[in-house]
């Protein structure tokens, strides 16, 4: 086989191959067309997907970050209310 490749093409070989090479020119123009479209019917999808992704992940990212704040405020609210106490605890002892 791979002797063969190395051997130039009879006359009626390479004919037949430029004939079947236009015969096929009409389908591989389509089969691109048909690519294009089908890329360009895609693009918007995914855009909006992604969109939506990074909607999500910043309504997330704020939506932590208020729960963080206010994690943190109650524990201040708490150190705070607990602090008279522990002074007390502190000169009892």
């Amino acid at each position: 086989m791979l002797l063969s490749a190395l051997i130039p093409a009879s006359q009626k070989e390479a004919q037949a191959a430029a004939a079947l090479k236009e015969q096929a020119q009409p389908l591989v123009e389509q089969l691109t067309s048909t690519a294009k479209e089908v890329t360009g019917n895609l693009q918007e999808p995914a855009q909006d997907a992604l969109e939506s992704v990074k909607t999500t992940a910043t309504d997330a990212a704020d939506t932590g970050k208020d729960q963080g704040t206010s994690a943190a405020g109650d524990v201040k609210d708490q150190a705070q209310d607990a602090k008279p106490a522990v002074q007390q605890q502190a000169s009892d002892s």
